[in-house]
């Protein structure tokens, strides 16, 4: 029976804008939500499964570009309005911003603790992760 290939199910709130991404050291898939705009964190635990946090906590940010960045210190994401947010992994807490001056359409990419985000005025910018 196909039925039973199916594991466990969430409920989101709202449609995602993007395939999630997982960081199975902390057992989450992160996830874009279009409006309001924002990013859940979704335990895969089987002891505590289900919405671990969302950013913002209030209010809401830019239509969220891409799937989020898993870096070594943070969740990486860029939204319409131009701005780059890295968000804490465990408590969804934002690290720091970096205002792009530029809307982007894709999301950043992670790699050796450098993120990487295309601008849609042509732009490639690189990031350090930074210890913090």
């Amino acid at each position: 029976d196909d039925q039973q290939r199916l594991l466990r199910s969430w409920n989101l709130g709202a449609p995602p804008s993007t395939a999630p991404v997982v960081d199975n050291d902390t057992q989450t898939a992160f996830v874009n939500i279009h409006d309001p705009g924002s990013l859940l964190a979704v335990s895969l635990s089987s002891e505590t499964s289900g919405l671990r946090w969302r950013f913002p906590t209030e209010g809401r940010i830019g239509r969220v570009a891409g799937r989020p960045a898993i870096g070594m210190q943070a969740i990486y994401i860029a939204d319409s309005t131009g701005m780059l947010y890295a968000i804490d992994r465990h408590n969804g807490s934002e690290r720091w911003r970096f205002d792009l001056q530029s809307t982007v359409d894709t999301g950043p990419v992670a790699s050796n603790g450098k993120i990487f985000v295309c601008t849609s005025n042509g732009q490639v910018l690189c990031f350090s992760e930074g210890a913090e």
